[in-house]
């Protein structure tokens, strides 16, 4: 699946909360990836311009979206966004704990797998065409 093929759609605008560790803005993009017209995932990626703040993380949530899916016919798989590039990110045990809803996929799970480039494609699409990504790509 090429990159340039998926349809990002925003669905809202950016949602502002403070920082938990500073008090400053963080800001949450979230919308959904089309190809054709078949839905193939939603996703958000949250930042801060606080300047102890993680780099941007960009979540991707693939499977079945339905309200009476469970958590193994759905995954969810994040990277972070570094001026360097793109990296694969691990889930802590404590997000493990917490998150149920989905299957959390670390590095091990999607690297040299059938599934990579298609992640990797859905990854291109957000960061080239979500318009509010904008000072992030710059």
């Amino acid at each position: 699946m090429d990159w340039e093929a998926i349809t990002v759609e925003e669905t809202a605008s950016l949602t502002r909360t403070p920082c938990e560790c500073c008090g400053k803005t963080t800001l949450q993009a979230d919308g959904d990836l089309h190809h054709g017209n078949v839905w193939i995932s939603c996703y958000s990626v949250r930042w801060s311009n606080c300047s102890d703040a993680p780099p941007p993380l960009l979540t991707v949530y693939v499977g079945d979206g339905s309200d009476g899916a469970r958590a193994d016919q759905r995954w969810a798989i994040r990277s972070y966004w570094r001026s360097e590039g793109l990296g694969l990110d691990d889930w802590s045990a404590e997000e493990r704990a917490a998150i149920t809803l989905f299957t959390l996929l670390d590095r091990e799970d999607v690297l040299d797998t059938p599934f990579a480039t298609e992640y990797w494609s859905m990854i291109d699409a957000i960061i080239m065409k979500d318009s509010r990504l904008e000072a992030l790509r710059a």
